[in-house]
C-alpha cells in the first residue's frame, strides 16, 4: 500500500497517484511517500524515481530490526524500530532527502498511522522533511513507554505469584519476560546510537533547529534504557527468589522423608533381627511377646522423636 503527501502552494495534497511523484519531486515540492507492505511494483519507485542505493532497498525488502544510519551523497537512510502491536517490534526504513521523506515498513506502525491521520492538521510536512523525520522517530520512541507500563505490570504480577507456591509456569513466564526485556534493551541501545549520530555528526539535510528536538529523543531513549535495566534486574531477583523458595521447599520435603526413613530404620532393624532364625517372642511368650516387641518399637520411636525435638530438628 502506498500513501502520498505533498506540500504544494501552501497546501498539503494527499492521495495523488504515484505517477505524479516524479513531477512533484523535480519541481522541488516537499514530498512524503509512505509504503506499507509494498508490492514489487511499488518498491520499483525507490530506484526508478529516487535512485536509492541497491543495498538500502535490499534492507527494505529483508528487514533485520537493527537500527542504523547510512549517509549517502544526497540522502540519508535510517532504520528505526517501533511497536507493531502491544509487544511486537517492527522495522521502519526511512529515506530522507532535501525535499522528500520516504518511509517503508512491512506492518502497520501506530506512530506513523497517527501522523497520517492528522497529516493535514499537524502540518508537519510544511516544516520540512527533517522535522517530519523527527516527528516519526519521536512518536515511535514514545510508544515504548506504554510497553514499559505493560512490562511493569507483568513484573508486579510475577512478584505476587511467587509469594505463594512458585510454579514452573511462573518461572517460564519470567524467563520469557526477561528475554523480551533483553531484546528490547538491545534495540533501544542501537536506536540511541543512531540518534547520537544524527546529533553529533554534521549533516546538511538536518537543520540545527531540528537537532535540538533529536536531543530530546535521546533523553527519552536514556530513560527507557535505564528503566529496562531496572526491569532486567528485577526479573533476575524474582527468579532468584523463585529458585530459593523451590530449594527451601525441596529441602523441607527431603527433611520429612529423611525423618520418616530415620524413624523406620530402627523398626526395620528390630523386625529383621527376628528374620535370622531367631525365636520370635510371640511363639514363646504368646500375646505377651507380641506386646513386648511392639512396646520396644514404640519406645524407640518416641525416644527418637523426643531427642529430635530437643535438638530442634523437628
Amino acid at each position: 500500500m502506498i500513501r502520498t503527501f505533498v506540500y504544494k502552494d501552501g497546501n498539503i495534497i494527499s492521495g495523488f497517484p504515484k505517477e505524479k511523484i516524479q513531477e512533484y519531486k523535480e519541481k522541488g515540492n516537499l514530498l512524503w511517500i509512505d509504503l506499507e507492505d509494498p508490492e514489487e511494483t511499488e518498491l520499483e519507485l525507490l530506484e526508478d524515481i529516487f535512485s536509492f542505493h541497491e543495498l538500502s532497498i535490499e534492507d527494505c525488502i529483508f528487514p533485520s530490526n537493527q537500527p542504523k544510519l547510512d549517509v549517502f551523497d544526497n540522502y540519508l537512510f535510517i532504520v528505526v524500530c517501533g511497536l507493531v502491536n502491544s509487544n511486537e517490534i517492527g522495522e521502519i526504513d526511512i529515506f530522507l532527502g532535501k525535499n522528500f521523506l520516504v518511509s517503508v515498513h512491512e506492518r502497520s506502525i501506530s506512530s506513523i498511522e497517527e501522523i497520517i491521520v492528522n497529516a493535514d492538521k499537524d502540518e508537519l510536512l510544511k516544516q520540512g522533511p527533517d522535522f517530519l523525520l523527527h516527528a516519526i522517530i519521536d512518536r515511535t520512541v514514545d510508544k515504548f513507554f506504554f510497553l514499559l507500563d505493560t512490562i511493569d505490570a507483568k513484573i508486579d504480577k510475577a512478584e505476587e505469584d511467587i509469594v505463594g507456591k512458585p510454579s514452573q509456569d511462573v518461572i517460564n513466564f519470567l524467563f520469557e519476560l526477561k528475554k523480551m526485556i533483553v531484546s528490547l534493551k538491545r534495540t533501544i541501545v542501537s536506536q540511541q546510537a543512531v540518534i547520537n549520530q544524527l546529533i553529533k555528526k554534521p549533516i546538511d539535510l538536518i537543520s540545527d533547529s531540528v537537532i535540538v528536538y533529536f536531543k530530546d529523543i535521546n533523553d527519552h531513549l536514556l530513560r527507557i534504557n535505564s528503566t529496562l535495566e531496572t526491569f532486567r534486574d528485577a526479573t533476575t531477583n524474582i527468579l532468584q527468589v523463585c529458585f530459593a523458595n523451590m530449594s527451601a521447599q525441596l529441602a523441607q520435603i527431603v527433611k520429612i522423608l529423611t525423618l520418616i526413613a530415620t524413624f523406620i530404620l530402627p523398626l526395620t532393624l528390630i523386625t529383621s533381627y527376628y528374620g535370622m532364625n531367631v525365636a520370635i517372642p510371640e511363639f514363646g511368650w504368646g500375646i505377651k511377646g507380641w506386646l513386648v516387641s511392639i512396646g520396644i518399637m514404640f519406645s524407640v520411636v518416641i525416644s527418637m522423636f523426643a531427642y529430635f525435638k530437643k535438638k530442634r530438628w523437628l
